[in-house]
């Protein structure tokens, strides 16, 4: 397919302004997957909760312990949330949350939400 100098020149305009998302390809942890039909119920929502989509692919990391799913994450801003489990208050926070931040290569941004009462919460974390 050809494409226009001026078609790679509005791309790029519409890209620098923010107009379109670059996406980035991010190994997120799903604890253990036993194989492509475990993937397929699990990656999908952990992939959701990190704010982006499955893009197939999955791997497993420790044997009978975690495996990981490639998510397709939007990259709009450098703020990306990250599950953490449940978080119950700020001292909470403070003590989870540099530590998932820091296992994505992140720094924690002092900012947290609850997603699921009781159950799950998230980081909000930096590069």
């Amino acid at each position: 397919m050809k494409v226009s100098k001026r078609r790679v020149a509005i791309l790029a305009i519409l890209l620098a302004a923010g107009g379109i998302a670059a996406h980035a390809a991010e190994n997120v942890d799903a604890g253990p997957i036993w194989n492509n039909m475990d993937a397929q119920s699990k990656c999908p929502g952990v992939c959701s909760a990190a704010g982006g989509t499955w893009n197939g692919n999955w791997v497993t990391t420790a044997p009978g312990q975690n495996s990981v799913c490639s998510c397709d994450i939007q990259k709009r801003g450098k703020k990306q949330n990250y599950n953490a489990g449940p978080i119950w208050n700020n001292t909470d926070a403070g003590t989870k949350c540099p530590a998932v931040c820091i296992s994505h290569g992140r720094t924690w941004t002092g900012n947290w939400h609850t997603t699921v009462q009781g159950q799950m919460s998230q980081c909000e974390c930096t590069r």
